[in-house]
């Protein structure tokens, strides 16, 4: 179950960002649902740190990007943050190019 989770947790940045594209939310609500989203993935990536690198000592029973062990367990968590980060930087020139479009539509 958790493994859907963060799917929709790595898919919501492309689909916010296609949506701030299309022009179906405002920017500030793209940075906001962003924002919650990577909220989330912080928290698991924390948590996910504290299984491997044995500071918690629970038997992980259900698969998951973020939580374990295992190499990939620990690479996923700086290519979630990249992602995010590259969404967060996206939704900010999208937000500056918009700003300056109105600010000259209203000058003429």
């Amino acid at each position: 179950m958790l493994v859907f989770l963060e799917v929709v947790l790595l898919l919501l940045p492309g689909v916010t960002m296609l949506s701030l594209l299309n022009r179906k939310i405002t920017a500030i609500q793209a940075g906001v649902i962003t924002g919650l989203g990577f909220m989330v993935v912080f928290g698991e990536i924390l948590v996910g740190s504290l299984f491997a690198f044995d500071v918690e000592t629970v038997k992980v029973t259900y698969r998951s990007l973020v939580i374990g062990k295992e190499w990939w367990h620990i690479l996923a968590g700086p290519i979630f943050i990249i992602w995010y980060l590259f969404i967060f930087t996206e939704i900010s020139i999208v937000s500056t190019r918009r700003h300056k479009e109105d600010h000259s539509k209203s000058q003429v």
